[in-house]
């Protein structure tokens, strides 16, 4: 958990690892304890091609503006 917090500040964290080793339960371990703004983004086989994988990652920065407009 130390080393997310230390990265909270960044625009992107990405965790990557194999099959069952903790990723997601990490990852919602830290959102609960801290709770700060985030986007999930699961990677699909069709990620594979970098402009749908940058058209997803684009997809959740419009959500989170859209977000902060709403709350104003």
């Amino acid at each position: 958990l130390s080393k997310l917090y230390e990265a909270r500040n960044k625009r992107l964290i990405m965790i990557e690892g194999g099959a069952g080793v903790g990723k997601t339960t990490l990852v919602i371990t830290f959102l609960q304890k801290y709770q700060l703004p985030y986007h999930w983004l699961t990677m699909q086989q069709d990620m594979n091609d970098l402009f749908i994988f940058i058209a997803y990652l684009i997809e959740g920065c419009s959500m989170e503006q859209l977000h902060k407009q709403e709350l104003m």
